[in-house]
């Protein structure tokens, strides 16, 4: 649990709003559906069994999600916080739906995704094409830009 803690200091989440989205995320992301490992001759995978009760939380992560998208922009964030780190919330929210399977022209949650990919794109600076918060902050842009580039190139390859 120390290990949570210091996740959550290190990026100051200061509502429940905010760390239930910052843990519906992580549980997306924790829960494996397989893992790596050597099999006899050093190739394949072991696939691990989800059972029910992970799978509930998987799901009920999911819903949480999809239920807390602005639906106005299609962001995820924490409003009243400086910027609200929005552009890293939806990209981290983004990946956790894609992880489920989704894409943007498929699944339960396609339409999600396209409202994400919307507002990230939507949040691109013409000038030098950084993607990050605009209204606010100044904190941390390359840190949201990052999460939001790599969000994108996984949506893009669902393709």
């Amino acid at each position: 649990m120390q290990s949570l803690r210091t996740i959550q200091s290190g990026i100051n989440v200061r509502s429940v709003k905010g760390a239930s989205l910052f843990l519906s995320c992580l549980l997306v992301f924790t829960i494996p559906g397989r893992a790596e490992s050597p099999a006899p001759g050093g190739e394949g995978l072991d696939f691990i069994e989800i059972t029910p009760e992970q799978e509930r939380a998987i799901t009920a992560g999911l819903e949480y999600l999809a239920r807390t998208q602005n639906k106005a922009d299609g962001s995820w964030g924490v409003s009243g916080q400086e910027g609200g780190h929005k552009v890293a919330a939806t990209a981290l929210a983004g990946l956790a739906l894609l992880a489920h399977g989704d894409t943007p022209a498929q699944g339960k949650y396609a339409t999600n995704l396209v409202k994400a990919i919307d507002f990230l794109l939507s949040q691109a600076d013409p000038h030098n094409g950084l993607i990050c918060h605009k209204g606010g902050g100044g904190h941390s842009p390359i840190h949201e830009h990052g999460y939001a580039m790599f969000f994108l190139a996984q949506a893009y390859g669902t393709h």
